[in-house]
């Protein structure tokens, strides 16, 4: 919508004009005087249809304009839209009906004549990225030989099982001996933030982004009030309940591949590299819904390639499906991430420094059969939104930073990213639902609450008071106050200090409210969170979310909503729950019980608020609420208990050690 939908309407919009233009000529009637409805043009008591105009021609050699904002001629009036911006229930999802009955059909379901089935052989958890760990050094093919038809595929270091049915691919899997390269070199989870400041320090960690503006120090020293903490964000994945599948038809001259991946164009640019000598126009790629995806490995690239593979390999086509433990051991992480910030306030509660350091890794592999076939890694890019929201606005990207705090205009500044090399001891990351933005957030939105503490002010007053309202500023603070007051109104918001009234609620069970806003693509987000806290379990429920999302014009608020919805409950899960676990030689959280998710009797009630801007271009709309969640929960555990959460996820056990070390005046402090 926010990519491809501007220029479909802007397209649109034209093609309507000439379209007019010419029924003007064959009705004698002046285009100001024709109107449209269902394709069919009115004027002068006579009619004309489009087809009718076309008659099957072209628009002939006609330039269309891909630029066209909203509302602005030749487009339609905002105001005479009749289905866009509206809560229409005769736009209904046709293929609901399919998929509850069970009639529809996804990836999973496709079957071509000779098909064999196929399963990737690794590890069950990927060991230190680019694999060195996980290279078969020895396999016992004689070990399957008691499976009808069981065939092993060894390309490379690739290494797959085929056989005419599932369940003997799977048994196959199973029971092949296979003998690892064993590299232990993985820090284990206590150990990870302490080995980045040891890499840090021994100079094999570069600045992947910086930026100075004035003298943070000095103006650090002459703060009224100044705050800091270091907060640590856990690797996680994305772990989508379905299995990842694809289906695979190679052959000596075409190809033609049954794939739910997120971008039909890149999987065929990415498969000539393991199918060469075929080229692109060679390659035919059929899309199928599938799992869940947003951005995942294994259902962009990765089972495309292995199928690949190993169709070219054995001469028929292949369906691959992954197991629990490929989807979960194999999949690119959202980087773990430690942030250093101090800040400082004047005496009239306004920002006079912000200071921020923050080690995470860069995105990169998700190639993954790809490169163990040897056919080269993918691009190892910068992980975005690794910028704090203070200062970062609405850009996700650090390269392209515009404030919306007074920090930058008044203030002082210093920001710095430090990018861990992608391989040596560290897992292949990439992008996970928002990339970089909760790791981000746990740590920008607490030091905007703690700057608020210290400066006696409410909170939600508080980034107001400090936000850039020039409507000539690059992200006008109009917006983020947009989202944060139709946040806080939903909630019915009530000014106070945070944690004030923590040292008065007794028993074991505590309640706390927090307020937090991110963003990504370019939407803005904020989010208020109600919760529970159990200080003898540990356990933290999140009660209620109250999310709102700016995404400029939003053309269809229902499902606009839905994504609101599940992007919030998964940003709850992230913040709560979830953490890949590690031993030095190979991740080891490759199932529900290892890897924690939120179960649906956890998951929280949720307020959408869909703010409108009939006035903005269209923006991301699927991952926004699941940016400030984290850093919402985060502040409102601080009004429960009066204690911060430095370290994400906030499972009971790291809730009542967090407890513990504060009772006994040592808090807990990563990396040290």
């Amino acid at each position: 919508m926010s990519g491809q939908g501007p220029k479909i309407r802007a397209a649109g919009a034209q093609a309507r004009g000439i379209l007019l233009g010419m029924a003007s000529t064959q009705l004698g009637v002046p285009v100001s005087s024709l109107t449209v409805s269902k394709g069919v043009v009115s004027g002068g008591g006579k009619t004309v249809t489009y087809g009718e105009l076309m008659g099957g021609k072209t628009f002939g050699n006609v330039t269309l304009s891909a630029n066209l904002n909203p509302g602005v001629a030749p487009a339609k009036p905002i105001a005479n839209y009749s289905h866009v911006t509206k809560r229409d229930t005769a736009w209904v999802r046709k293929d609901i009906p399919a998929k509850v009955t069970g009639q529809y059909t996804y990836v999973h379901n496709i079957r071509v004549p000779g098909m064999l089935h196929g399963r990737v052989i690794r590890p069950h958890g990927q060991g230190a990225y680019p694999y060195n760990s996980n290279v078969a050094i020895s396999v016992d093919e004689k070990s399957i030989s008691h499976i009808p038809g069981a065939k092993v595929i060894r390309v490379g270091n690739f290494l797959g099982v085929v056989a005419p049915k599932e369940y003997d691919a799977i048994q196959a899997a199973a029971s092949l001996k296979v003998v690892y390269n064993d590299n232990p070199i993985l820090a284990t989870d206590g150990n990870l933030w302490k080995k980045y400041r040891a890499m840090d320090a021994a100079g094999q960690v570069p600045n992947a982004y910086s930026a100075v503006t004035g003298d943070v120090d000095k103006a650090l020293a002459a703060s009224a009030k100044t705050v800091s903490g270091t907060f640590a964000h856990h690797y996680q994945g994305h772990m989508p309940i379905g299995p990842a599948c694809c289906v695979a038809d190679v052959q000596a001259d075409h190809a033609t591949i049954f794939s739910n991946t997120q971008n039909v164009e890149n999987l065929v640019t990415d498969l000539t590299h393991v199918l060469a000598p075929l080229q692109a126009k060679q390659i035919r790629v059929v899309f199928y819904e599938g799992s869940g995806s947003f951005g995942n490995g294994a259902v962009m690239f990765d089972t495309a390639q292995a199928a690949s593979i190993m169709s070219k390999a054995i001469g028929k086509p292949v369906r691959v499906q992954f197991m629990r433990w490929d989807e979960q051991g194999w999949t690119h992480y959202a980087p773990a991430s430690l942030v250093d910030v101090r800040g400082g306030v004047d005496a009239n509660g306004n920002i006079t420094a912000y200071d921020w350091v923050q080690w995470t890794q860069g995105g990169g592999g998700i190639y993954t059969s790809r490169e163990l076939l040897g056919a080269g890694p993918g691009s190892d890019t910068p992980t975005a939104n690794t910028i704090p929201t203070s200062i970062a606005g609405g850009n996700a990207n650090a390269e392209n930073t515009s404030p919306w705090m007074t920090v930058k205009a008044k203030g002082a500044y210093r920001l710095v990213s430090k990018k861990f090399p992608s391989e040596g001891g560290i897992f292949q990351t990439g992008a996970v639902r928002a990339p970089g933005a909760q790791q981000a957030t746990i740590a920008d939105a607490q030091l905007m609450d703690m700057l608020a503490v210290v400066a006696n002010m409410d909170s939600l007053a508080f980034r107001l008071q400090n936000m850039n309202m020039d409507p000539n500023a690059p992200e006008p603070g109009d917006r983020w106050a947009g989202v944060l007051q139709a946040a806080a109104a939903a909630a019915n918001w009530k000014p106070w200090v945070s944690g004030s009234g923590a040292a008065a609620q007794k028993g074991d069970v505590v309640k706390g409210r927090g307020i937090a806003n991110s963003h990504h693509g370019g939407s803005y987000a904020a989010s208020v969170a109600d919760i529970s806290v159990n200080k003898k379990t540990g356990k933290i429920t999140v009660d209620h979310v109250y999310a709102a999302q700016d995404a400029g014009l939003t053309v269809n608020p229902n499902l606009v909503e839905n994504q609101m919805l599940g992007s919030t409950v998964q940003g709850v899960s992230r913040a709560l729950n979830e953490q890949i676990r590690f031993s030095k030689s190979y991740v080891t959280s490759t199932d529900w019980v290892t890897y924690g998710h939120l179960r649906f009797k956890d998951s929280p009630n949720v307020t959408n608020i869909v703010v409108q801007r009939l006035d903005k271009p269209s923006l991301g709309s699927g991952e926004p609420p699941t940016c400030p969640i984290v850093g919402a929960i985060a502040n409102a555990f601080y009004d429960a208990t009066g204690v911060r959460m430095h370290e994400a996820p906030f499972t009971p056990a790291r809730v009542r050690a967090t407890l513990a070390a504060a009772a006994a005046g040592k808090p807990i402090v990563p990396g040290t």
